[in-house]
């Protein structure tokens, strides 16, 4: 049975009074909430799973890593290109950049001594990584980027990444675990 516009009008009505209570959170906390939601699912998931199929705590672990990581990192990420990368001198931002590489790929590197994930898991880490380590990332429409900031928005999109990939391998050959 099809619905009345005015019926519909009034769900919308209460829906909304009876929902929306988060103004201060700002525009994207449905996402983060969604966000929050969904990684608990499936860290639910793989817990129940790991009963059944005899996985071990770390693999869950690992895996709740790999889901509110980025979440995390992203929303750090826009911070800091707000507030330095993209107003500070030239020097600094490459500098943030550099730290923000190396930074994001000793995390990983922590993580993966720590939870010791299988080679799946840790390739599945190691690209969520690479999302993390582009901070501005998702941040800026690259069609309304003015051409006196193209080359500073390509060495924050760029140098970053970079930087992450080859401190990874370093860091894989350098920091070792308990067991070595």
């Amino acid at each position: 049975m099809p619905h009345s516009i005015e019926g519909e009008g009034r769900r919308l009505n209460w829906l909304r009074k009876y929902t929306m209570r988060l103004p201060e959170l700002g525009p994207n906390a449905g996402r983060l909430l969604s966000a929050v939601i969904v990684a608990t699912g499936i860290a639910i998931v793989i817990i129940v799973g790991t009963k059944i199929l005899r996985l071990h705590l770390h693999v869950a672990l690992f895996v709740i890593c790999c889901c509110l990581g980025p979440v995390m990192g992203r929303k750090l990420g826009w911070i800091i290109s707000r507030n330095v990368l993209y107003s500070a001198p030239t020097s600094l931002a490459v500098l943030v950049c550099i730290l923000w590489g190396m930074g994001t790929a000793f995390g990983f590197r922590l993580v993966v001594i720590g939870l010791r994930p299988n080679i799946i898991l840790a390739i599945i880490g190691f690209m969520a990584g690479g999302y993390i380590s582009i901070p501005n990332y998702g941040l800026i429409a690259e069609s309304t980027i003015p051409e006196e900031v193209s080359a500073r928005h390509e060495i924050v999109s760029s140098l970053p990444s970079l930087v992450y990939i080859v401190a990874s391998i370093l860091f894989y050959f350098t920091i070792r675990g308990l067991n070595g």
